[in-house]
């Protein structure tokens, strides 16, 4: 996992990263993104539909971030996140990148 280029507590989720947990949840997020191209959606959309639950928060954003980098997803914005932890606390939606779209 390249850890080039992230803030230090990002590359500290990445380089911690259980590939148990880290890979499945990889595979969720690309195969979500791809079912829903035009439909935003957050880490918490993932839990629910695909059961993936971390031992840290952090890792959510590594896992965003990784793939965003690899551009299979971009930011599109933000919304109170549904989250019951988070109280409504703001969190970044996303959808497929256009490139994945076009496969």
């Amino acid at each position: 996992m390249n850890t080039a280029h992230h803030p230090a507590g990002l590359t500290q989720a990445l380089t911690n990263a259980d590939p148990w947990s880290f890979d499945p949840a990889m595979a969720a997020l690309k195969t979500y993104s791809r079912m829903n191209p035009k439909r935003a959606f957050e880490a918490y959309d993932l839990e629910e539909r695909f059961g993936i639950h971390f031992d840290h928060p952090a890792r959510w954003g590594a896992l965003f971030q990784s793939a965003y980098r690899a551009g299979i997803i971009e930011p599109v914005g933000g919304v109170p996140s549904r989250r019951p932890s988070r109280a409504g606390g703001i969190t970044r939606v996303w959808m497929a990148a256009r490139k994945e779209t076009a496969l």
